[in-house]
């Protein structure tokens, strides 16, 4: 796994370097400038995507255990972000949420949330990108396999989705982490499971009985969150060319949402982010220097909000060390 790790992290800084000698430096540079001081409230603009999305995730758990102070979630969703960030596949920050979460509730009741918070972002992600992408098809003239990429990769997301959900709803995800984690780890792996999260299997069920409102509304929070990244991409097109409409900044978000579900095969997206801002300027017919430019000022936002994470992780597992927890574990 870290073989292929690291392979996947030299082709996609291949890519990057490809896409910059591709865009030019100068035009790059030219970018750069007319965006200027101009980056600051375009980083600040995930300020706002974060509070949504902390809200979101607030209503993932059941109503006994949303006690959580809202900076104190916001710090602790920060920090698993950023591991997340530098971590393949994405996973490690979820591990990370459900330790400095167990203050204010069991492990097995953090997991639980955690698991109906990924489901909720995800769809709210999918949808989003599966209802503009229709608009999309008619308002731009694409190749037919681009065409059937977008609708073919989102089926197969969709359907990933659909299963998640089924596993939540029935009790059956405790028995997929026993047996991925039996896998990986034999029989310390699943005594861990069955230690941490036995009950897991009945959390989500019941989350999911009594809590069916709360599960829209997570989903409805995600979706304002994300649409933060439409006015963001907005913003950098009135920075770079202000002749152009906000509806491209739309466009943009919808056309590299699906190679963002797919970056999680790379440390930190290296490349895929960039080459699909890249194509995503491309095929609406904008220079494709700006697409590299608008790639690199995200990952000067992402950068930013990784950081402040790391001080965020720092911070709580401090706390963790000092306050002990008041929760019972079988509540």
């Amino acid at each position: 796994m870290k073989k292929f790790n690291l392979v996947m992290l030299v082709i996609g800084l291949a890519v990057f370097a490809w896409l910059v000698r591709e865009a030019g430096i100068k035009d790059l540079w030219a970018n750069a400038r007319a965006v200027g001081l101009g980056i600051i409230p375009f980083v600040l603009v995930e300020s706002l995507s974060e509070v949504f999305h902390t809200l979101g995730m607030r209503f993932s758990f059941r109503r006994q255990h949303r006690n959580i102070p809202f900076l104190r979630l916001w710090s602790i969703r920060l920090s698993g972000s950023a591991v997340n960030y530098v971590t393949p596949a994405g996973t490690g920050g979820e591990v990370v949420k459900a330790t400095l979460l167990k203050p204010f509730c069991p492990i097995p009741e953090a997991t639980s949330a955690i698991l109906i918070d990924k489901l909720t972002v995800n769809v709210a992600q999918l949808g989003l990108a599966s209802l503009g992408s229709s608009v999309l098809l008619i308002w731009i003239p694409m190749e037919w396999w681009i065409a059937s990429l977008l609708w073919g990769g989102s089926l197969l997301i969709g359907l990933g989705l659909v299963a998640f959900f089924y596993f939540q709803r029935h009790g059956k995800m405790g028995s997929v982490f026993r047996v991925v984690c039996g896998f990986f780890a034999g029989d310390r792996g699943r005594a861990w499971v069955d230690k941490h999260i036995s009950d897991l299997d009945e959390r989500l069920k019941a989350y999911h009985a009594d809590h069916g409102w709360d599960f829209v509304w997570s989903i409805l929070l995600h979706v304002v969150g994300f649409t933060c990244g439409w006015l963001q991409a907005a913003y950098f097109l009135w920075l770079v060319d202000s002749n152009v409409t906000p509806l491209y900044g739309a466009g943009i978000w919808l056309l590299a949402t699906w190679f963002d579900m797919a970056s999680g095969l790379v440390p930190a997206g290296i490349g895929i982010q960039e080459a699909s801002r890249f194509f995503a300027f491309q095929l609406l017919g904008l220079p494709r220097a700006s697409g590299v430019t608008y790639a690199l000022l995200l990952r000067v936002e992402q950068l930013t909000y990784a950081t402040l994470g790391f001080v965020c992780y720092g911070n709580e597992v401090r706390k963790l060390e000092v306050v002990p927890s008041p929760v019972v574990e079988g509540s």
